[in-house]
């Protein structure tokens, strides 16, 4: 503990005074997922750590930090969140808003018991993690992909037979029609930010068949990539965790800058 309290002191501290005088850029972007903290990997601190010290130094400052779920390593304990609260503290200092996505590992009621101000909902979709984070240059959807229990895995098996316990929930018929409504509202570029990849949310045909849906935005399969399809862009967000599936994958996260004619993608490694 006295450890912990000499570095929120000689960190932190100088980070809330450094951040009144450091701009903001209102259409910067960071993307961080599957940061697996937990005992049985004391690096994935040291990583987190790292990660938010990074970004609570850049200048400008981004405008949001979107987590994109998978925090713990196990089920999502409340001492696993509880080792995760005080981690995040350089960003709040640096008055960084960061929000949530809920991963397969996660658990929603030990994530906002440890995180109360980060819980959203709306109320076509109850129980679930959804939320709008609104910037001047693009809209950016939060979607609830967790599979919750054995009888909503095994409802799928027949039309994906190879599906796993730990896989993403399609998005039913309400989830998509709230999509629309929300895409019916703006006038800019819009993208889906979810835990799971495409394959398992079954949301293709929504990315496809909008002017302003742009995108989609995940994490889940520890690995990085950047590709357009029909005119979207698919961003394969890299774990900050040491569980990559193959060498040649990074250990980092990803920057986003919103530009009038499109967006600009650049990966920053925490591991080389």
């Amino acid at each position: 503990m006295f450890r912990l309290l000499i570095w929120i002191f000689f960190i932190v501290f100088p980070l809330a005074v450094w951040a009144e005088t450091v701009p903001t850029d209102p259409n910067l972007v960071v993307f961080v997922a599957d940061l697996h903290i937990g005992n049985d990997v004391p690096e994935h601190t040291t990583r987190l750590v790292r990660f938010c010290e990074d970004v609570a130094a850049m200048n400008p400052r981004p405008a949001a930090v979107i987590v994109l779920g998978d925090m713990v390593s196990t089920v999502g304990t409340t001492e696993e969140y509880r080792e995760i609260v005080p981690l995040f503290s350089p960003l709040d200092m640096a008055n960084i808003p960061w929000y949530l996505v809920v991963g397969n590992h996660d658990n929603r009621e030990n994530m906002f018991q440890a995180f109360p101000a980060k819980k959203s909902e709306v109320p076509e979709i109850p129980g679930r993690q959804t939320q709008v984070v609104d910037l001047p240059g693009a809209r950016f959807l939060l979607l609830d992909s967790r599979m919750d229990d054995t009888r909503e895995y095994m409802s799928h098996k027949d039309a994906f037979p190879e599906r796993r316990p730990w896989d993403g929930k399609p998005a039913d018929a309400v989830e998509k029609l709230w999509i629309r409504t929300e895409l019916a509202k703006c006038k800019k570029p819009a993208f889906l930010c979810v835990h799971h990849p495409l394959s398992q949310t079954g949301l293709e045909k929504t990315l496809e068949g909008s002017g302003y849906l742009r995108g989609y935005i995940f994490g889940h399969t520890h690995a990085n990539s950047c590709v357009a399809r029909n005119g979207s862009l698919i961003l394969e967000v890299p774990s900050l965790s040491t569980r990559q599936p193959a060498p040649h994958e990074p250990a980092g996260y990803v920057v986003m800058k919103i530009q009038d004619d499109g967006v600009q993608i650049s990966l920053r490694k925490i591991k080389p």
